[in-house]
């Protein structure tokens, strides 16, 4: 094999547009931590948001109302 040969095989194993292929065997992860991994993205969500958008009532114990949220957020970090 030639020098360039060997480069285009490698270009070709690197490619976004080669065949796909997978080094994981089996299903990457279980029905059981796919529910928990989802849940725990869902609650980082909420408290990203309403750390940037509630000022009160943040575990819903009474329906939201617009003066549990914040004024409209102008600059960086509120500034």
């Amino acid at each position: 094999m030639n020098p360039t040969q060997s480069n285009n095989t490698d270009l070709a194993a690197i490619s976004a547009y080669g065949t796909a292929r997978s080094t994981v065997k089996g299903a990457p992860l279980s029905p059981d931590e796919l529910r928990k991994i989802d849940a725990y993205w869902r609650t980082s969500l909420y408290l990203c948001l309403g750390m940037l958008y509630l000022k009160d009532n943040p575990l819903l114990r009474e329906p939201l109302k617009l003066e549990h949220t914040k004024p409209r957020l102008l600059g960086h970090w509120g500034s």
